[in-house]
């Protein structure tokens, strides 16, 4: 499903054109760009920031890094990773090893069995956590010490093994030191170093090491056994074997601390000491190299991806890893894969596990890769279909060379692969639900083999098995638990199979087809039931024609020595011919295998399998294999040779050819941009492959003698093109054709649009363009460059409302030329103004002025209109507004701002004004609103008045905010202690019944000429008695009018006014003191009031003051009332206009509850209990006249308890 998914992207999606980064040992991740000329510092900043067709070029130099792939490229759009062409490029995982000390003649480390190590002065010491497999003296492998002495860098080779010299023979009789002290082996170093030593020191000489046993027939079984020393000399196990050793078995002793003998080798103790430390020891090869020289395989795997596509590695040399070279993981489970995974021309060494593993990887390729000296499998892709491993070279692997596991579809092919020692010691394997496999044309050498398990259709075609002298050659399966058989089909053709045992070649498999093949022996020939034209050794006697076992049509039989330099043997004759050319048993070059001339029964003796290969469906299953030619390109006879080489006359079975010669080179080619450009090569030679390059890199793909480039672009300018034609004989290099690529100018995609915004705001306009090369922008406000407008967008400042119906436009400029877009209008629209600052709350004094103000920005003329109460002002139209002389009336007055322009208008909040009262503050104020009481408290200072001889409260009930005095002997006592002698005011609100008689309104001292105050009416005109002053006559009081009389002094100044009006004023002689209580209404002493001479009416306030008041307060004074809640305030508007008339007023807006009566010009008013508290001006109008206005000072009563009591019932605050 996968597979079909990405073709249904393919039919509707392109390649990714992608980049080219770089990545260099003096480059910088953090001010890097990833070009040439700048680039990045490590490999995997470049991977982080790679996608679908990017490639990576590293550059020349040591990575000491490790890279993991963080995404995914496609097919066709891979993320490339790759060396610099021409360029070497190391991946090192290894890490130093440092504090090395030199060892002295007492070191533990070096000594067995009371011996110390005799070159103990050359070796060095220092401790690790984890023994090296693989150590390093400045990139030059080091050797693991051991006997018989290694000879090769990584991990342990079967050439490192002493051969058990005498078969079915023990241990201790097979292995003894005196075999190797035979005095005619000079140069042995156990001649040269245990012959020195005496028996006693030999017997001991063993202790501690140990046996490492290579068992053969037994699926190459290993065994470490501990040893001691004996007085024989020779190796005596703690335990026993499994069996006795035999020919064919191996063994090595490691773990001794004398197998150091020699420059380049270390050894690690096998235990580590109380601190969970092994001791390394090393004989350098240069102690300079100790400071930081000597290093080891430290970090994990070198590239690392989990289900990850569309990925190739190129080129790259990866080394000194502890885990695996390259690895591409599957997470179990995961419906995500590693498809179309390309490995190719790396190589891979010293590595503690895999070189490379490629788990679950559909279309994998691992090519033209040499792998060596890995802890693990060499290169091995599991579970996946269409899989090639192609041309690497494999060598030294821990376990198998190359390997599937898994596969559906797969080839191994034209590799070579030698020296593996893996746990089944297999050249290749495969194995575990492996279908149609080929393996064609593969080398293996030394102790290598091709192994199957739970196979079906495996081809193994011209192949060269090559056993060089072992006896673990072979083709075969080990038992197969997974599906309880031996194998399936396997098809043998022209295959070369080697081995020192004839009964190693072939065994295990359930169906065979074999033809053409040479082979040295099997076990289980009898199952290969399809066989004929082979030549073979067989096992021992049991498989000869002698014995009557049928040996297939046309094959034949030779001894056992056949493969043997001299010669192969024919029954009916006694003369040894040479079969091969040039073999040997150490031979690693692919011609010796040529078949030689003379009478030899290799030649043309074989069965035409072309034919069986298209009958059995093989061809069909690898239709890009050509089966026609042999391991090095000859054609095949009609009736073709035996092994994996054609007979070719003359000279062995590889035809002399001639090395091709370029007769035309390619030429140079210039085109524009977004074309193609065609090259050719003519080339004489037969057998002509080709390949392109592109600037000395393969060209996928590119294998015909010409080569048309695909769409180009302006980075493709300046590219290098060669070809490359080869033959059997060699190969030629044409001249490189240079590819000119010139520029197209730009041209515009995507046009800038109009824009609209709100002045204040920025506008942003953008242009797309394509063009090759750097397309560079400038942008133009009105067809003027911006400076610094040079990016493919721009967005302006910000804008006001002069930049409406700007144009933009935009220039896009490369080598080629330039191109203009159209042009953008900008439409700046004006926005309202808006209020920065409102206007604020202001109190002021009646008789004041109060100023506001607004700020407001907005662009253009900005208008101002203040508002009272909502209403214009006339000509207020400026940013502050100053109010005429305020009135009470002003009171509560509300003003805002409406601020205009020619985007709208922006109203301010409301600010209130309030207007204070300009009333003077009484030191005493009696009113008489607790009816029915004795006494009188002052509301300012709870002073008590004493009501004398029970005055009346009011004139009736719910009228009592008065009290009336209306028998002559009656008066209010009030203290005078808040009054001043220097200057005072005595204010009266009262309303007389008559004037005719003589009363006394206010009496003070009445009887000192001193300190005397008298207010006095007599023949209807008020009298003053102040000090040493009387005044008579100052004015008329009228009978039943309400009026407020007021008494002055100020030192000897005085004055009388009735309401706001003054009566009279003087100069008297000043007080010294004042008395302590006046009367209101009386004389002021208790026996001068009975003679029935006191005021008679209403008194309705008192108030006393410590200074004189002026006219204007005094005026304030006579227009306000005070009254508490729930209780009467009544009074008559008095007025007359100029003429004296009087005049008629109307109250139009009158406090809630309260009623004026127009025909008695009367006021009056309960105010409601508990939430009618504060002041009232209250505006009396007439037209043509001026208004009046009285303040009505409503005083908060207290709640009652019982009220209180009933609101919380109720649940009300």
């Amino acid at each position: 499903m996968k597979r079909l998914l990405f073709m249904l992207v393919l039919l509707v999606s392109t390649p990714a054109l992608g980049h080219n980064y770089y990545v260099s040992t003096s480059g910088n991740d953090s001010i890097g760009d990833g070009s040439m000329a700048n680039p990045w510092r490590t490999v995997q900043y470049a991977v982080n920031q790679a996608y679908a067709g990017d490639t990576i070029l590293v550059r020349e130099g040591r990575y000491y890094e490790s890279v993991i792939f963080p995404r995914s490229g496609t097919e066709e759009s891979r993320i490339i990773v790759k060396a610099y062409p021409d360029e070497n490029v190391y991946m090192d995982g290894s890490i130093a090893i440092t504090g090395w000390e030199q060892c002295t003649s007492n070191e533990a480390g070096l000594t067995a069995g009371g011996l110390i190590n005799v070159n103990y002065a050359n070796i060095y010491k220092t401790k690790v956590k984890t023994v090296p497999t693989t150590l390093f003296e400045n990139g030059q492998h080091c050797r693991t010490a051991r006997w018989p002495d290694q000879t090769y860098g990584f991990g342990i080779d079967a050439r490192e093994f002493q051969a058990v010299p005498t078969e079915a023979f023990g241990v201790s009789n097979a292995v003894k030191d005196n075999t190797h002290l035979n005095p005619q082996e000079d140069d042995s170093f156990w001649y040269s170093y245990l012959s020195k030593l005496n028996a006693e020191q030999l017997a001991t000489y063993y202790n501690g090491a140990q046996l490492e046993i290579w068992l053969m027939f037994e699926g190459n079984y290993k065994q470490i056994k501990t040893i001691t020393g004996h007085t024989n000399n020779s190796i005596v196990l703690e335990s026993s074997l499994r069996r006795n050793l035999m020919t064919g078995d191996r063994y090595s002793i490691r773990n001794h601390p004398h197998a150091l003998d020699s420059a380049g080798e270390f050894y690690c103790t096998p235990t580590t000491d109380a601190e969970g430390n092994y001791t390394l020891y090393l004989w350098p090869l240069n102690t300079n190299s100790l400071s930081s020289g000597i290093r080891k395989a430290a970090s994990g795997h070198c590239f690392y991806a989990m289900d990850k596509d569309g990925i190739t590695i190129d080129g790259l040399k990866i080394i000194g890893y502890s885990g695996r070279g390259i690895l591409f993981s599957h997470e179990t489970g995961s419906v995500h894969d590693n498809s179309y995974i390309t490995v190719q021309n790396c190589t891979i060494t010293d590595c503690g596990e895999d070189g490379i593993f490629i788990w679950v990887g559909p279309y994998a390729q691992i090519k033209n890769c040499s792998i060596a000296r890995v802890g693990g499998r060499g290169a091995m892709v599991s579970t996946g279909s269409n899989a090639i491993i192609q041309g690497c070279d494999v060598v030294d692997s821990t376990d198998t060379c190359i390997s599937f596991y898994g596969v559906k579809h797969g080839q191994i092919i034209d590799n070579r692969i030698y020296g593996s020692r893996g746990v089944h010691s297999n050249g290749s394997s495969c194995y575990v639900g492996c279908e149609n496999i080929l393996l064609a044309r593969n080398i293996y050498y030394n102790k290598t083999n091709a192994t199957f398990q739970d196979i079906k259709n495996v081809v193994v075609f011209a192949n060269v098995i090559d056993g060089f002298g072992t006896e673990e050659n072979r083709i075969g399966t080990w038992p197969d638990a997974y599906q309880g058989t031996s194998g399936y089909q396997l098809y043998l053709n022209n295959t070369f199979i080697r081995t020192a045992r004839s009964n190693a070649a072939v065994f295990r498999l359930a169906t065979i087809y074999a033809y053409n093949n040479l082979i040295s022996g099997s076990a289980y020939w009898p199952n290969i039931t399809h066989r004929s034209h082979n030549g073979w050794v067989g096992r021992w006697t049991s498989q000869t024609a002698d014995s009557g076992w049928t040996l297939g049509e046309g094959s034949w039989q030779m001894p056992a020595g056949w493969m043997q330099p001299g010669g192969w043997a024919v029954a009916t004759q006694a003369q040894y011919n040479s079969i091969f050319k040039d073999l040997d048993w150490d031979s690693y070059e692919i011609f010796d295998y040529s078949l030689a001339d003379g009478d030899n029964p290799a030649v043309h003796t074989g069965r035409d399998i072309q034919q069986f290969l298209t009958d059995m469906g093989i061809k069909n299953l690898f239709p890009d294999f050509d089966f026609t030619k042999d391991i090095s390109g000859n054609p095949w006879n009609s009736t073709p040779s035996m092994g994996a080489y054609e007979y070719v006359g003359g000279s062995g079975s590889v035809t002399p050819v001639t090395p091709p010669e370029i007769t035309s080179h390619p030429a140079d080619r210039s085109v524009s941009e977004g074309q193609t450009a065609s090259f050719s090569v003519s080339a004489t030679g037969s057998g002509l492959t080709y390949q392109w390059q592109k600037n000395r890199v393969n060209i996928a793909g590119a294998t015909a003698s010409s080569y048309t480039t695909p769409v180009l672009a302006i980075n493709d300018n300046n590219n290098k093109y060669r070809c490359i034609v080869t033959n059997a004989g060699g190969s030629a290099t044409s001249n490189e054709a240079t590819l000119t690529v010139t520029t197209n100018a730009p041209v515009i995609t995507s046009h800038p649009a109009d824009r609209s915004v709100n002045e204040g705001q920025t506008a942003s306009f953008s242009v797309s363009a394509t063009g090759s090369g750097t397309l560079t922008y400038q942008w133009q406000k009105n067809q003027s460059n911006i400076a610094g407008a040079t990016a493919s967008s721009y967005t302006t400042p910000v804008l006001a409302v002069s930049d409406n119906n700007n144009k933009y436009r935009c220039i896009v400029t490369n080598a080629g030329g330039s191109a203009t877009s159209n042009e953008a209008t900008l439409t700046v629209i004006t926005n309202a103004p808006v209020i920065t600052s409102h206007p604020a709350d202001r109190s002021v004094s009646e008789g004041q002025t109060a100023s506001f103000s607004v700020s407001a920005t907005g662009s253009g003329t900005l208008t101002y209109q203040w508002q009272k109460n909502r209403v214009n002002i006339a000509g207020a139209t400026a940013s502050s507004y100053t109010t005429p002389v305020l009135a009470i009336n002003d009171n509560n007055n509300k003003y805002r701002c409406i601020v205009t322009n020619a985007g709208g208008s922006a109203t301010s909040n409301e600010a209130t004004l309030t207007v204070s009262l300009n009333i003077p503050v009484p030191v005493a104020h009696w009113l008489f609103n607790e009816p029915y009481q004795s006494t009188a408290v002052d509301i300012i200072s709870g002073q008590t008045a004493s009501l004398i001889n029970d005055p009346n409260w009011g004139e009736a009930w719910a009228r009592e905010n008065a009290i009336r005095l209306d028998t002559g002997i009656q008066a209010m006592q009030i203290p005078m202690g808040k009054c001043r002698p220097e200057s005072g005011t005595i204010a009266l609100r009262i309303r007389p019944e008559n004037t005719d008689s003589m009363q006394i309104l206010f009496g003070h001292a009445l009887n000192s000429m001193d300190n005397r105050i008298a207010l006095y009416s007599a023949a209807g005109s008020l009298a003053l008695g102040i000090g040493n002053v009387l005044q008579a006559g100052i004015c008329t009081l009228t009978a039943g009018q309400s009026c407020l009389v007021t008494v002055t002094w100020d030192n000897t100044d005085y004055a009388v006014f009735v309401d706001s009006d003054l009566k009279s004023s003087g100069v008297f002689n000043g007080f010294l003191q004042l008395d302590t209580t006046a009367d209101v209404g009386n004389y002021g002493v208790p026996e001068s009031r009975s003679s029935g001479l006191g005021f008679r009416g209403l008194v309705e306030d008192v108030q006393l003051f410590s200074t004189a008041l002026t006219a204007e307060k005094i005026n304030a004074l006579s227009l306000t009332h005070y009254v508490r809640e729930n209780r009467l305030v009544e009074f008559v508007v008095n007025g007359v206009d100029l003429e004296g008339n009087p005049i008629s007023y109307t109250a139009p807006n009158l406090p809630s509850g309260a009623t004026f009566n127009i025909a008695t010009q009367t006021f009056s008013w309960h105010p409601s209990l508990y939430n009618q508290a504060g002041n009232y001006a209250v505006v009396f109008t007439a037209p043509d006249q001026p208004d009046h206005i009285v303040t009505v000072s409503v005083l908060d009563t207290n709640v009652a308890e019982w009220y209180v009591n009933f609101l919380e019932s109720a649940g009300i605050d």
